[in-house]
């Protein structure tokens, strides 16, 4: 038996499959999680990408990971495997000015802080940053930009329960820790920004 498969047919199955391909690609391509991980926080910051990733289910994560640069040039990482042991990560959440809530995580290498923020209400300045902060001064600053899925400019909601203050905020994982800091979030959020 002899199978006849006409040019059109041929073209359209090289097409569909270079398609399917350049869509996965893409979305590879906009977060710094990888495949196996849980996308926590992720968006372009200028000409790169910044992500916080999750392996492993909700309460059980093994480790949360931040990337900072490109997919294939990842310029700085911080992974947390053990509370606490290893650098793990901070959160809090304060009010901006009336309306404004930021929500933010961070892990901190010396005396410089890497922190992503995200302003939830209808006063807020951005919908999110990132910012690199030392002994209290900011160091370099921004806004985060979504670039389609899988990005997302706000926490993943399995990630942090968030309530009015440091306080009322519960952590899913015992890498994340819930703590009263006051962050300079002013310059994080200037009042001049949108």
């Amino acid at each position: 038996m002899r199978l006849v498969v006409s040019l059109p047919l041929l073209l359209s199955l090289a097409f569909g499959a270079c398609a399917k391909r350049t869509v996965s690609e893409q979305a590879a391509g906009s977060t710094l999680c990888r495949a196996e991980e849980r996308v926590q926080f992720s968006c372009r910051v200028g000409t790169k990408l910044v992500s916080l990733c999750a392996q492993g289910p909700g309460g059980a994560t093994r480790y949360l990971a931040y990337r900072f640069g490109r997919p294939r040039a990842v310029e700085l990482a911080h992974v947390a495997t053990r509370p606490g042991a290893d650098g793990g990560f901070k959160a809090t959440t304060m009010p901006l000015k009336p309306g404004a809530q930021v929500q933010q995580v961070w892990f901190e290498r010396g005396t410089t802080r890497y922190l992503l923020a995200v302003c939830v209400g209808g006063n807020c300045p951005s919908e999110a940053a990132f910012a690199v902060i030392r002994d209290r001064k900011l160091i370099a600053r921004w806004d985060c930009r979504p670039d389609g899925p899988p990005q997302r400019t706000s926490f993943a909601p399995e990630l942090v329960d968030w309530g009015s203050d440091a306080s009322q905020s519960r952590s899913s994982t015992p890498l994340l820790v819930v703590e009263e800091v006051d962050n300079p979030i002013e310059l994080v959020f200037p009042q001049g920004a949108r």
